[in-house]
């Protein structure tokens, strides 16, 4: 069973981070991923352990937080030599990257975009 990572600030979003695990959860549960939960608590936690999803093989790293906690993940999982996909659930204030990538985004009921299931092709693979 391949691995997922969600990384989350829970004090993103008017400290309403740690709410939307549940529904990253469900969704890589669905698509059969064995999901652990991390949550930072200080400056660093997210590079700290995006990077440890790298070392550990983890196919997957969702970022639930702001442009602060998503700038950690990548900080983290970049120049490892193994990257799993990257999901991200926008939260906070601001959301630059968000809204410059064209994400869903709404301020109230932010969307999850994640990567297909393990088990389907990618679009970098076809």
């Amino acid at each position: 069973m391949e691995q997922a990572m969600i990384i989350v600030n829970p004090t993103s979003g008017k400290e309403e981070g740690a709410g939307y695990v549940q529904l990253a959860l469900d969704i890589l549960e669905e698509q059969g991923y064995a999901v652990t939960v991390m949550k930072t608590q200080q400056e660093g936690d997210a590079t700290l352990f995006s990077t440890a999803a790298c070392e550990q093989g983890y196919g997957l790293v969702v970022s639930i937080g702001g442009d602060g906690t998503l700038h950690e993940v990548i900080n983290g999982l970049s120049g490892a030599p193994q990257c799993p996909k990257l999901g991200v659930i926008p939260l906070g204030t601001v959301n630059d990257f968000a809204r410059q990538s064209g994400y869903p985004w709404f301020r109230k009921k932010p969307s999850a975009r994640l990567p297909p299931p393990p088990s389907a092709q990618s679009m970098s693979d076809g």
